[in-house]
């Protein structure tokens, strides 16, 4: 098996690419994103100038009929199907792909499809009871990890019978199981890690394998590319002045040297977010506890975000419409207060950190990041009990890409210059870098 990645920077155009390449091959494909909004753009795209093309959108159900079917029903006669990476990695039915691999259906994924996912409902007691009744069985893949697996005809059995003594929650993650791997860390606590890992069985049905994404290297594709021993061609997208894309061996290296003029970092002049750990999930969840620390961290960074966006003596007063922020969900109500209203920095100016593959916020200008970016001990766990040490997961490079996806979401996807505040300095550092900035 081999996976294509396409690594290029946002706004060189890789959809547009991949439009082109899907008209020109007449390859039949089946096209998956990240979010059913962008569904419907991209068919679009396909259909015009090529009406003849038989395209089939799954971005609504229709009477009768719910997308799993209608998918069925297009792998007879589609040119091109178009669906979400939801409904391929944890909903599509086993026997489908034995249809797509006697269809020689190819795969077009717009960003990477998440192939981690850590498991915070799952116990040891849960497990071992599993385990007594035969539900599932454990295969050991190296000293520090375990697989479990389901145990054919009796964990979908579990699944879906009402009479059997299993919960909600247990229903779900044995769902769970029949379509990933589910795999077992020990460390150094007594419960360990438990992670959802993405199946290649469902991936090796198709012809060839095609990813868009930018910064591959050290991000969970490419770790788990490394786990399961699967080969890629790296390759560079880039366009020049007369729009006509060429493809490339990847140099391995990444720079944002060519958008200096279009980020203005913020001066902080608040101390929190200066320690590394600073305004990550756990610090910032602590900041609910209304201590006189917390709230003397909160009002530092508010009057730094009073000073750039609502500064009424310097008569630069920001207007909700033009400003986003984010933040840990948890906590994203604690940073209005005076001069700060819920309606300038509140729900409807929220955007998730971790958003992406959306246009909906193209018209803003002024953005304040909020958070620091780490990954789940789970899933770096999960990733260093099988490669080796001088390569163990590195959360910088998921930080800086979950920092720049956010950000072109942004008015910098137009071509437009955008100002950014970002309070942790471990953020602010990694995106100073990028740019090139000394």
């Amino acid at each position: 098996m081999l996976i294509k990645v396409i690594d290029a920077v946002m706004g060189t155009g890789k959809s547009t690419w991949a439009i082109q390449q899907l008209k020109a091959t007449g390859q039949r494909t089946i096209v998956v994103l990240p979010y059913r909004a962008e569904i419907k753009r991209y068919a679009d795209a396909l259909l015009e100038d090529t009406p003849e093309l038989n395209v089939t959108a799954l971005y609504d159900d229709i009477e009768g009929q719910n997308k799993q079917e209608r998918f069925e029903d297009a792998l007879q006669d589609a040119h091109v199907i178009i669906t979400t990476h939801t409904l391929l990695k944890d909903f599509l039915k086993l026997h489908l792909f034995q249809l797509i691999e006697e269809g020689h259906w190819h795969l077009l994924m717009d960003e990477a499809i998440a192939t981690f996912e850590p498991i915070k409902s799952l116990s040891k007691t849960m497990l071992d009871g599993w385990l007594v009744n035969g539900i599932v069985e454990i295969r050991q893949l190296n000293e520090r990890l375990r697989k479990i697996e389901p145990v054919s005809g009796v964990t979908e059995m579990y699944t879906r019978a009402d009479n059997f003594m299993t919960t909600p929650v247990e229903k779900y993650l044995l769902k769970g199981l029949m379509v990933n791997d589910m795999l077992a860390v020990k460390d150094q606590s007594a419960k360990g890690f438990f992670t959802f890992s993405l199946s290649e069985s469902r991936l090796k049905s198709f012809k060839s394998m095609t990813v868009l994404t930018y910064m591959f290297l050290g991000s969970d594709l490419d770790y788990w590319c490394r786990m399961k021993g699967i080969g890629v061609a790296h390759l560079e997208l880039t366009r020049d002045a007369e729009d006509l894309f060429h493809l490339a061996s990847h140099s391995g290296q990444y720079s944002g040297a060519m958008f200096k003029s279009f980020i203005e970092i913020l001066d902080v002049k608040s101390s929190f977010g200066n320690e590394r750990g600073q305004l990550s999930a756990t610090s910032s969840r602590a900041l609910k506890k209304k201590s006189k620390r917390n709230i003397t961290m909160i009002n530092e960074v508010q009057k730094d975000l009073k000073r750039h966006f609502r500064n009424r003596k310097k008569n630069q007063v920001i207007e909700p419409e033009d400003f986003m922020y984010a933040s840990l969900s948890d906590i994203r109500g604690i940073w209005s207060g005076k001069d700060l209203p819920t309606k300038f920095i509140g729900e409807s100016t929220w955007v998730p950190y971790n958003k992406r593959g959306v246009n909906g916020y193209a018209h803003k200008h002024n953005l304040a990041f909020l958070y620091n970016v780490f990954q789940h001990l789970a899933v770096k766990q999960t990733v260093n009990s099988v490669i080796s040490e001088d390569s163990c997961y590195s959360e910088d490079t998921l930080a800086l890409s979950t920092l720049l996806q956010w950000i072109w979401r942004s008015a910098i996807r137009k071509g437009e210059k955008v100002r950014v505040y970002i309070p942790s300095k471990r953020m602010r550092d990694l995106l100073i870098n990028w740019l090139g900035w000394s």
